[in-house]
């Protein structure tokens, strides 16, 4: 029986020391994330600072959304961006058509200037925050609908 309480009593004292460190490596591990993210939202807010959106922020509901218009005249053209892009990927095209009609591009929800909305990403969420954003973001120009 003394052979059996020796090796019962090393096999806790490994699972002591194996627990420790699974705790202490978990702990390391919720240290480097928010490190990460605290880092993550510095580099966000000196960004924001040094590059401030080229068009007004407006309120669709909670959350902000970048739009961005040029021109005078009718009808309005609405820029979208495709494949995760946002309204940069039209700065060389949007003062060509400016000079004849209004054109706007924007930020969708979560990409470039853009705040994350709550909704998922679905081509309907997609569409009415379009929609609210143009009705909203008209004040500065012609009506859109």
């Amino acid at each position: 029986m003394a052979v059996d309480s020796t090796r019962s009593s090393k096999k806790r004292g490994c699972l002591k020391w194996g627990g420790v460190a699974v705790g202490a490596l978990a702990l390391l591990l919720v240290v480097v994330l928010a490190l990460t993210w605290f880092q993550g939202s510095r580099a966000k807010a000196a960004l924001r600072a040094k590059y401030p959106p080229p068009g007004q922020m407006v309120d669709v509901g909670g959350y902000k959304m970048h739009l961005y218009c040029l021109g005078s005249g009718s009808p309005t053209v609405v820029l979208e961006s495709g494949a995760g892009d946002f309204s940069l990927a039209w700065s060389l095209v949007q003062p060509e058509v400016a000079q004849t009609t209004r054109v706007c591009a924007y930020d969708r929800a979560g990409l470039g200037w853009s705040e994350r909305g709550p909704k998922p990403l679905t081509v309907q969420n997609t569409l009415e925050e379009l929609h609210t954003l143009l009705t909203e973001g008209a004040s500065k120009g012609p009506t859109f609908w």
